[in-house]
């Protein structure tokens, strides 16, 4: 997919605008031993639009994420508007995963966005 077929803009975030966040897995391959349905980790924001957030963790001891896995976001430590962010459940729609990197990425689609956090987030867009 390229930059103009997305649906919404896209915004890469400058380091000392990133966010940082708390997530669970709740819910994954647990048959084929990927994930739990308990897991945590922490996680830096690096991009965001109004339809979901683009992630990055540390390699380090991390179990396997899939498309489609289920997340939450449990904790955010950041300025609005993903100060408002704790509670929303994600699905992870990508993940870029090279043993040759130290952090792998992810992106995920917003699951019950409020069309309220969807303005603010339209707003803070308008910033950049």
């Amino acid at each position: 997919m390229s930059i103009k077929d997305r649906k919404y803009t896209r915004i890469i975030l400058p380091k000392d605008k990133r966010a940082e966040t708390r997530i669970l897995i709740v819910s994954g391959n647990a048959d084929k031993g990927d994930v739990t349905s308990a897991e945590e980790f922490d996680a830096t924001v690096m991009n965001f639009s109004e339809g979901g957030l683009g992630f990055s963790t540390l390699r380090r001891g991390f179990r396997k994420l899939s498309s489609l896995d289920k997340l939450v976001i449990l904790n955010v430590i950041g300025e609005p508007p993903f100060d408002e962010m704790a509670g929303l459940s994600l699905e992870v729609k990508w993940v870029l995963d090279n043993s040759e990197f130290s952090h792998l990425g992810f992106g995920c689609q917003f699951q019950d966005i409020s069309d309220e956090l969807k303005d603010r987030l339209r707003q803070y867009i308008r910033t950049f």
